[in-house]
């Protein structure tokens, strides 16, 4: 049986660090988990893939991330801290390492509220803009690139890979030799169209202000604005065809909320938002009088046809690295080919043969609408046929309600409403109860057992001792006030964040500073005994403060 494969990097030293195990890879490198061999401090060290190191140009950009990294700082951006060459000859840099989920996993575990949409947009937009001040434009922002760390008790959002971020600078110089003309970069779907194109030497911050609003339309209807099975049609959709409208996917999304991501979304970057505050800002005001609890899941909408997630094809996941693509030299992009075919028919999806196959949707949705409207129009004898059937299927489903009413001692009201397949139904979304969010911290001290009083934000109050666990609900806060014989007192305050689950938090206790006896000076002789005026006045003190 043949041996698995051994890292060389592993247990190897880089400065001071020892790398003692792998994160993860990607198209340009892998990232390493290293820990100093004194202090324990823990970092991240990404190193250029062995395959690149030959190819100037890729180590130029290599590179060019890390100079990019090094200029921002920002809590929204991870922070570099040195840049070097391996043994072996392969670039590395050596960067903050964070603990947490990547947006993309975030979306995947489960429902997501607006209130914490609109909190991570707000860190994203922020981290944008120092960005784009900086002269430096992501050009791949997606999920998997925004990371949700944890640092205390808070949740940072940061922004990761900056492998093939342009600096702006060079633009205006005309003079990128990493990012020439006609050269695509990227992960396709989340591509602007003007990035799409390669039209490198105009490109702007509004590229990422378009992918952004590409995230946003993900995560409120778990669908792409675009239709494609392959990188090409993918990539000719966006700079020929206009995103399809937001609700047509996901119906219980507000109008006003829709019109925001889909105006980041225009095909011309001057008719989206001009920066990413202004995003946010329209965002945020889009979302005043929804309810905080409103949340959206991919896996409670229905199916739409055509879907925009590749259905029937073999290809990698759209977050996945695979989808990094680069078409370099002139003329090596496509030519734009025709128009793409148009969508299968509502209520079928196409197929690897190219033969249709229905789609199953919900009959209560838009397209179910649509769908019974035109079946009624071509076919007016069944269309009667069906309604009466229809009809006598809700008398005969009344007579046996009213029935088993009759029948029973208590009265339930039941209503039966006639829908007829030809009218128009308006749907409103049902908005599902706040599920039950809970926070569970456990308290852990230094000394272990401290006497800790726990004032709750309803103003119920307990004396605890350390380790203990508290669970908060949503909109709860609490105060724990540490007190040990010997110690300082301290206090600290938790609040409810949707973000955390499960939560450790150490407290070290600072003992107190006791001050030694006074040592009678030699050569002195003893001290004089106090005056009876001062014994009075001692005594007179005490007890006032008693008093």
């Amino acid at each position: 049986m043949a041996q698995p494969k051994v890292d060389p990097l592993l247990d190897s030293l880089v400065g001071n660090y020892r790398i003692t195990r792998k994160l993860g890879s990607g198209a340009m490198g892998t990232v390493y988990l290293a820990e100093h061999r004194e202090v324990g401090k823990r970092i991240a060290v990404k190193v250029l893939a062995g395959h690149l190191t030959d190819d100037s140009s890729m180590v130029g950009r290599f590179m060019l991330e890390a100079k990019a990294i090094g200029r921002l700082q920002h809590p929204g951006i991870v922070e570099m801290f040195d840049f070097g060459v391996l043994d072996d000859g392969r670039s590395y840099y050596t960067m903050e390492y964070l603990e947490g989920e990547t947006l993309s996993m975030r979306m995947h575990r489960g429902r997501i509220t607006i209130a914490e949409v609109q909190s991570i947009l707000d860190q994203v937009c922020d981290a944008l803009t120092v960005i784009h001040a900086k002269g430096i434009i992501h050009r791949d922002l997606k999920p998997g690139n925004i990371f949700l760390a944890l640092k205390g008790n808070r949740r940072v959002i940061k922004i990761l890979d900056f492998g093939i971020a342009k600096m702006q600078s060079s633009a205006r110089l005309g003079n990128d030799p990493l990012t020439s003309m006609g050269t695509v970069l990227g992960t396709p779907v989340y591509m602007s169209p003007e990035q799409a194109m390669g039209e490198n030497a105009t490109i702007s911050g509004l590229s990422d202000i378009y992918s952004l609003g590409v995230v946003l339309y993900k995560i409120l209807t778990g669908q792409y604005p675009i239709y494609g099975t392959a990188i090409n049609e993918v990539l000719s959709y966006h700079f020929t065809h206009d995103a399809i409208p937001l609700r047509d996917f996901n119906p219980g999304v507000p109008e006003i909320l829709a019109a925001v991501v889909m105006k980041s979304l225009s095909r011309d970057p001057k008719n989206r938002q001009a920066s990413p505050m202004e995003l946010y800002f329209e965002f945020q005001s889009a979302c005043a009088g929804l309810p905080s609890d409103l949340s959206f899941d991919a896996t409670a909408i229905g199916t739409p046809a055509p879907s925009a997630s590749f259905v029937g094809q073999n290809l990698p996941r759209p977050d996945s690295d695979q989808w990094n693509v680069e078409i370099s030299g002139e003329g090596s992009l496509p030519p734009p080919p025709p128009p793409p075919p148009p969508p299968p028919p509502e209520g079928t999806t196409g197929s690897v043969n190219g033969e249709l196959s229905p789609t199953p949707f919900n009959i209560f949705s838009a397209q179910g609408v649509r769908h019974w409207k035109r079946r009624l129009h071509d076919h007016p004898r069944w269309a009667y046929a069906g309604i009466a059937f229809l009809l006598g299927m809700i008398g005969l489903a009344s007579f046996l309600i009213l029935r088993q009413k009759q029948e029973r001692t208590a009265s339930v009201e039941v209503s039966v409403e006639t829908v007829l397949p030809g009218k128009n139904m308006v749907l409103t979304p049902v908005q599902k109860k706040s599920e039950n969010l809970r926070n569970k911290y456990i308290i852990k001290t230094n000394p272990a057992v401290v006497s800790v009083l726990v004032k709750m934000s309803s103003g119920t109050e307990q004396t605890r001792s350390t380790p203990l666990e508290l669970i908060l609900a949503e909109g709860e806060s609490c105060e724990l006030h540490f007190s040990l014989e010997g110690y300082r007192d301290s206090t600290i305050t938790l609040r409810f964040d949707p973000g955390i689950v499960v939560r450790e938090i150490y407290q070290d206790l600072v003992p107190a500073v006791i001050k030694p006896p006074v040592a009678p000076q030699p050569g002195k002789g003893t001290a004089k005994p106090p005056s009876s005026k001062g014994m009075r006045h001692e005594r007179r003190t005490l007890g006032d403060g008693v008093l």
